[in-house]
């Protein structure tokens, strides 16, 4: 049994994230639950360790208030589901219950409120509850909130009040995940606006509950007896089959700006396509619809948001892959994973130009005349640098000339100046380290801004090199690099890349290629200690060029050591070797033998071998002591002055 967290753990955690809110957006936040916020879930493991149910919902933006669950009632927390991210199963049975009276998310009477909430139900024909807050007992006088379906495809804001369903405005469709709003605003008319991934792009539907305010004031006669998740009064009451991934409640209406910001956080999340530019929660936008309009379908990808406590390292679209990633047949699945160096408000977007998964031979270039490549095409909006990637895409169900499995066949083609046309500008190619089944596995690739890629299915033609392997091996402060290749009879020559922070790359070296050799070695002296990147950019005869994966290694450097060079000494100085393992400052102290202090001195070093000079013009002949200090690190050499 997972055990409750002790006070002073919720404390810390609550104080952690004080500074987060969903799309950067705190005014009137009330209530954020997440399913995904592993600290502020209570479990257990039952039925001999297939399903672990929920007891305790902890939010994440207040660590002193929860919803709570016993016995049969306790939803399922079902990890993978969405996105590579966990969710929370109803059985239509299961519920929770929250904090009520003062505590409830909504103030008794709050005139204008706003509900976010990531949903699924499994039926498309019956009344349930996604959330609710309301009365403790059924009431025709028009009180409570609630996100709700009916019974014939519709949802909405649900309250007791005739007719039930005149709040009740939009559609779903069964099994179909939705980020959805309920908007209330304190104004007499089109004062309820019910917005959802699938209208936001047309502004969504502000609805005018009630011209004389009959039932606009029963959206505004808020009571707090309960304060339900995935039901109304209670078990089995309006229960809710399906899935929660996250609910948020502001107790004010939300701004249009600030709705994108809370939209663009949960959809990059949860890998929903809204239709809209994606904005961060500083306002940068991050995906520009309007700009990327061609491709402006299925949009999904990674990033960081600290601001939002959003940590996206591994994604794909929910219409084309399943919550762990696997593609779904026919949809030409992509994954994006794994960023070398992600940074706060970096970001990696894409989206697609809903063209055909079939094969065409033309808008290829020159050199790959005769082969056969997809219609789709993607584009990349990039946000600051979030370095290599890798890149996963599933063939499932789709037709290819190349053999599924056979990495040769299939190339990534990246268009470097985006617009479109693999005739012209340059264009780079990758080849699959691997497959896994029908998915194909590019690693360590870059994908700048608004390039444009799309993927060879029978690879024919002057291709460029394929990459077979490479490997990084420290030893001491030298680094040897080995990579093996095929197809590479028009390649001139490989350029070694180096960067310390697997960004900012340098050519370090340069080997040229043979047509008869598919085996190369390349030694880097002197490396500083701690990781380093490397990556390989090799060259054909044409001047096109292909990169390798980016490998990395960690060199631990020689440690700190003093090493005198001359001995005795002749000349007015004494010449040491200092090995240090990192940049730093040294103190070097000359001693007479006797405990007096003659001369004392102080520089930089470099990480690795430096040689530093210790005056001993003032020093007369006779035996002596030099202490090279370093932080608290002390080493002492003698030497003899003649």
């Amino acid at each position: 049994m997972k055990k409750t967290y002790l006070l002073t753990t919720l404390l810390a955690a609550s104080i952690a994230v004080s500074a987060q809110s969903p799309g950067g957006v705190s005014t009137g936040l009330k209530q954020w639950v997440k399913a995904n916020a592993s600290a502020a879930l209570d479990t257990n493991v039952v039925n001999f360790g297939l399903d672990t149910v929920v007891n305790i919902w902890t939010y994440s933006n207040d660590g002193t208030k929860t919803y709570t669950a016993s016995g049969n009632a306790r939803p399922k927390l079902r990890y993978n589901t969405l996105n590579f991210l966990p969710t929370l199963e109803f059985d239509g049975g299961g519920f929770l219950q929250g904090p009520t009276g003062s505590n409830a998310p909504l103030t008794a009477g709050d005139d204008d409120y706003s509900v976010f909430a990531v949903w699924l139900s499994s039926s498309a024909s019956s009344y349930q509850r996604v959330w609710t807050q309301k009365n403790s007992a059924f009431t025709d006088v028009g009180d409570g909130a609630a996100l709700a379906t009916w019974n014939d495809g519709r949802y909405g804001h649900q309250i007791e009040k005739s007719p039930y369903d005149h709040t009740i405005q939009r559609t779903y469709t069964a099994n179909t995940w939705r980020i959805s709003q309920l908007n209330l605003l304190n104004q007499a008319t089109n004062d309820l606006e019910i917005i959802d991934n699938g209208n936001l792009s047309s502004g969504g539907t502000a609805h005018n509950t009630d011209p004389l305010g009959v039932d606009g004031a029963a959206l505004r006669t808020l009571v707090t007896s309960y304060n339900h998740i995935g039901a109304r009064n209670g078990q089995y009451d309006e229960a809710l089959t399906g899935n929660v991934a996250e609910i948020i409640i502001y107790e004010n209406s939300i701004s249009s700006t600030d709705r994108s910001k809370i939209f663009s956080y949960l959809a990059l999340k949860y890998g929903i396509n809204i239709a809209t530019s994606f904005l961060a929660s500083d306002g940068t936008t991050i995906w520009d619809a309007t700009a990327n309009a061609s491709f402006n379908n299925d949009v999904f990808g990674i990033g960081l948001d600290n601001g939002s406590g959003l940590s996206a390292a591994s994604a794909n679209s929910i219409n084309n892959g399943t919550g762990a990633g696997n593609g779904i047949s026919g949809r030409g699945n992509i994954v994006l994973s794994n960023p070398s160096a992600l940074a706060d408000l970096e970001f990696m977007i894409t989206g697609h130009n809903s063209g055909a998964l079939t094969e065409i031979s033309t808008d290829l270039p020159v050199t790959a005349t005769g082969s056969q490549r997809l219609v789709r095409e993607w584009k990349i909006q990039h946000t600051g640098n979030v370095g290599t990637i890798n890149l996963s895409f599933d063939l499932a169900g789709i037709t290819t000339t190349g053999v599924v499995g056979t990495v040769t066949d299939f190339k990534l083609m990246v268009d470097e100046d985006g617009d479109g046309d693999f005739t012209t500008g340059t264009v780079s190619f990758y080849t699959p380290a691997n497959f896994t089944g029908t998915r194909m596995n590019f690693a360590g690739i870059t994908l700048n801004n608004n390039v444009v890629y799309s993927f060879i299915t029978k690879a024919l033609g002057a291709l460029p090199v394929s990459w077979k392997s490479f490997e990084a091996k420290a030893t001491g402060d030298n680094v040897s690099l080995s990579w093996s290749v095929s197809n590479n009879a028009d390649a001139d020559y490989y350029e070694v890349e180096h960067a310390a922070d697997g960004i900012n790359f340098q050519t370090v070296g340069k080997v040229s290629n043979s047509a008869a050799v598919s085996a190369y070695n390349f030694t880097h002296n002197n490396v500083a200690a701690g990781k380093n990147y490397y990556r390989i950019r090799q060259v054909d005869e044409n001047g096109r060029a292909t990169y390798s994966k980016v490998v990395d290694v960690t060199v631990k450097g020689d440690a700190f050591g003093i090493k005198l060079l001359s001995n005795p000494v002749r000349t007015a100085y004494a010449e040491l070797e200092i090995t240090a393992p990192k940049a730093d400052v040294i103190v070097t102290e000359l001693w007479s033998v006797a405990g007096n202090r003659i001369a004392t001195a102080q520089q930089t070093v470099v990480a690795g071998k430096n040689r530093v000079r210790v005056p001993m013009d003032r020093a007369s002949s006779g035996n002596y002591i030099i202490k090279v200090k370093v932080g608290d690190t002390n080493q002492t050499i003698q030497v003899v002055k003649l």
